[in-house]
Formats: C-alpha cells, sequence, structure tokens
C-alpha cells in the first residue's frame, strides 16, 4: 500500500501529476527540492493555481517515502537521485517520468532494480514558463513491471493513482511501449525545434510532417533489430493523438529551445544513432537532426 509520496521535478510533467497527488488528503506527499526560498518568491503554478504541496530539502526527509516519482531533465537525472535518496528505502518504488529508455537502468543502478517501474507520461499537452505551468490536457502515465506482470508493487502504485485521481494505465508490454514512446519523441520533438513550430503549425506543414516519418521510421528500424515489433501502424497511432493536442502546444524539446534552456536530443536521435551504429541501421535523418539541434544550443 502506497502511504507517502514524493515528488522530484515540478516542471510542465512533474507539477501537473503532483497537482492531483497534493489534493488526495488520503495520502500525503511532498516534493524533494535543494532549496526553498526560491518556491517561497515565485512558487509553481498549474493553470494559474498554486501547487499546494509541501517542499521537503534533503536533510529534512526523515523516512523513506513508499512511491517517487521522478519527472526531472536527463542531463538533470544524477542530482536529482542524490537529492531523493533519503527518501529511498527497501519498500520504496520508483517511476521515472524521463523521456527516451535510458532512466530506469541509471535509477536501478543507484538503488536497486527490484523497486524500479517502467513509466511514460502519454497525451501530455502542457508548457513551461519559469514556474507556470499551462495544462492543456494531463495525459496519462502509463507503468508496468519490466516482465509484464501485474506484480504487488504495480497493483499498490494502480491503487493509489485511482485513490489521488491520476490518469493511469497499467501496461503488460512496457518494453515495447517505451519505444513507441521514444518514436513519437524522436520525430515530433526533433522536427519540431528545429522547424520551430507549434502542433498547429506542425499539423498543417507536409514538410514536417514528412521528416518526422522518416526519422520514425529509423526508430522502428533499430527496434525491429533489437527484437521490438514497431511498424506503421504506431506511428499512425501517434499521427491520430496529434491531431488532438492544442494547436498553440509545443513539444517539449521545442519549449527548451525557445526557452534557451539544454535539449533532451542525446536521449532522442542521439540514442539511435549510437544504437544503429551498434546494429548496422542507417539513421542519416537523425543523425542530422541531431546535427542541427546542436548547432542550435550552440547558438544559445
Amino acid at each position: 500500500m502506497i502511504d507517502s509520496v514524493a515528488f522530484v521535478g515540478l516542471g510542465s510533467v512533474g507539477a501537473i501529476y503532483a497537482q492531483p497527488a497534493s489534493r488526495c488528503g488520503e495520502v500525503p506527499c511532498f516534493a524533494v527540492v535543494r532549496e526553498k526560498e526560491s518556491f517561497r518568491e515565485k512558487p509553481v503554478r498549474v493553470n494559474g493555481e498554486r501547487l499546494d504541496i509541501p517542499l521537503r530539502l534533503p536533510e529534512e526527509v526523515s523516512k523513506p517515502a513508499d512511491l517517487i516519482l521522478i519527472a526531472v531533465k536527463w542531463h538533470a537525472l544524477p542530482d536529482a537521485l542524490e537529492q531523493v535518496a533519503p527518501a529511498v528505502g527497501e519498500r520504496t518504488i520508483v517511476l521515472s517520468l524521463l523521456n527516451g529508455i535510458s532512466s530506469e537502468r541509471v535509477i536501478a543502478a543507484r538503488f536497486g532494480q527490484a523497486r524500479v517501474l517502467y513509466a511514460f507520461g502519454s497525451g501530455i499537452d502542457s508548457n513551461r514558463s519559469g514556474r507556470d505551468v499551462c495544462m492543456n490536457r494531463r495525459g496519462k502515465i502509463v507503468f508496468g513491471s519490466e516482465a509484464g506482470e501485474e506484480d504487488e508493487d504495480v497493483a499498490a502504485v494502480r491503487a493509489y493513482f485511482e485513490r489521488a485521481g491520476i490518469p493511469h494505465e497499467v501496461s503488460p508490454d512496457m518494453l515495447r511501449q517505451m519505444w513507441w514512446k521514444l518514436m513519437v519523441n524522436v520525430g515530433m520533438n526533433q522536427v519540431s525545434a528545429v522547424m520551430n513550430l507549434n502542433f498547429g503549425a506542425f499539423r498543417r506543414s507536409g514538410e514536417a510532417m514528412n521528416r518526422m516519418r522518416m526519422a520514425q521510421r529509423e526508430v522502428i528500424a533499430v527496434a525491429n533489430a533489437q527484437g521490438i515489433l514497431l511498424d506503421e501502424r504506431d506511428m499512425a497511432m501517434w499521427e491520430r493523438q496529434l491531431e488532438g493536442l492544442s494547436a498553440d502546444g509545443m513539444s517539449s524539446t521545442l519549449q527548451d529551445v525557445r526557452a534557451g534552456r539544454k535539449t533532451e536530443v542525446e536521449l532522442y536521435g542521439g540514442e539511435i544513432c549510437r544504437l544503429g551504429a551498434l546494429l548496422g541501421v542507417p539513421t542519416p535523418v537523425n543523425a542530422e537532426l541531431v546535427r542541427r539541434i546542436c548547432e542550435i544550443e550552440r547558438s544559445f
């Protein structure tokens, strides 16, 4: 049973799930932060509403949490793991809402594989400016065990999400699902950042849609080479979801580019190019997208 929950990262993903968690009177939750003063001066707000979640410094965490949700950027993960370490115990379950397919491995190496579940956010439509988060759609947390079984940990998290009103879905095939999300991000995030297009403009651009599909086909080829069964139907499923996103919404990578922040390109095209080289699968479209995004980052 989940009786206490800790959050690390209160950005455009962490904040929108910390909001319903903070409203759930049955289960206490808190966020682990490095400092509090700036949050007092500039609190996190979701659609104009202040996020009312207790903040604790690492040294103020007196006992382990039953569940930890990590929602930081990839480059901030090592620091976040040290930050939240006091909240991790033998029975703590950890869910990572980071992009890509690598964070669970990093978390497991730090805290032990037995308590790490696979997870990602799906259908999220939210933008962040400073500590102000504009949420058009909360989406849902898709999660499950590596083996695909609904074990005790999965059942406990499902029960908590139901109590807290956090939209969710338990998947029996998380590895494939995570590769599907990677396929989405590789195409949507990278192309939208390079072409500077929000969701509405992206949908209207034949060039953007074609470039997205070419990048995603390289992901499918790399996935297939590793025994992960993705195909064109998975691309079509994403395009149906894309139709439902708000026209003025933006991918997280485009948000980073417009704010002059470091992107997570190494988790997207960078990972596909690395794996493609190991497996002998050509990835020229992603190589070009990575080059362009790195070029944009150097201009910040």
